[in-house]
């Protein structure tokens, strides 16, 4: 499985794998990039220069729900995929009803990491070809 020429943010916190993950993304050919801040996550969503943003979700850590807020009052957005390293079902029901396209726990297995991620990249240019993106 191959992500060549797919550009994804990543948003989270070092100590919760968030490198781990990135060299994984990175070994199966996408171009990562790290955000630290919600304003910078909308900037690159603005800038249309990623195709999918991972977040970390913890209960400390809760920017990324404000993402997925923000992204249903844009005409088009990448999907955001949550990661967490907490069994937390309310953060991920909440995560999933503002629109997550799934959300993953850690430790990720590299093969479904992949999956989820394809599925997700696919979702999102069905999504900017429906909304004429």
């Amino acid at each position: 499985m191959t992500l060549q020429n797919a550009h994804i943010a990543i948003w989270g916190d070092g100590e919760s794998g968030s490198q781990l993950v990135s060299g994984q993304l990175a070994s199966l050919g996408a171009s990562v990039e790290q955000v630290t801040s919600l304003e910078e996550a909308r900037a690159a969503v603005r800038a249309e220069r990623v195709d999918l943003v991972l977040g970390w979700l913890d209960g400390a850590f809760l920017e990324p729900l404000e993402l997925l807020t923000w992204l249903q009052s844009q005409p088009v957005g990448p999907p955001i995929v949550i990661v967490t390293a907490s069994g937390d079902v309310d953060l991920y029901l909440e995560a999933m009803q503002r629109g997550a396209f799934d959300c993953i726990g850690l430790p990720v297995d590299a093969n479904e990491l992949a999956r989820i991620v394809v599925g997700a990249l696919e979702a999102g240019r069905v999504r900017a070809a429906l909304k004429g993106g």
